[in-house]
């Protein structure tokens, strides 16, 4: 809905759920201060969408910039020459920023989400059996 893609069933279930786990928590899952502070909460918990997801929507360049596809809260990190952790990896490092409440944002896909709804309902996540784990799709192929 924010990028202004087409929606149908799947996007509508997503909500539903959304709904559902704020009426029990009390608090929303991806709260933001505006549409861009909330899409980037989510991106924080589940990703880059799929590039095809993002040619197809309306309002993909408010959010994302043309040139790299990357979300505009984010600015990409000098990689240095002295950190193993660059050296194997060919994807540009990303920082994240400060919203206008003074919550930092975190790059896309650096949080876990499993483990922060453990959190909010009061579980841990080791206690959870992997098979009951919570599974998302917002950004899976069958909605894009």
């Amino acid at each position: 809905m924010i990028l202004g893609a087409r929606y149908g069933t799947p996007v509508d279930m997503w909500s539903l759920g959304c709904i559902v786990a704020e009426l029990v928590t009390g608090r929303p899952l991806f709260a933001g201060d505006d549409e861009s502070d909330q899409l980037s909460s989510q991106l924080e918990y589940l990703g880059m969408p799929p590039a095809r997801l993002l040619a197809r929507s309306r309002r993909a360049a408010e959010f994302f910039s043309s040139s790299t596809n990357l979300p505009r809260y984010c600015s990409i990190v000098k990689k240095s020459a002295d950190d193993p952790d660059d050296a194997d990896c060919d994807l540009p490092r990303l920082a994240g920023s400060v919203n206008k409440s003074g919550t930092y944002r975190c790059p896309p896909g650096s949080k876990d989400f499993d483990a922060s709804l453990l959190k909010i309902i009061g579980r841990e996540p080791d206690v959870m059996d992997r098979r009951h784990r919570v599974r998302y799709a917002l950004y899976s192929e069958t909605m894009a």
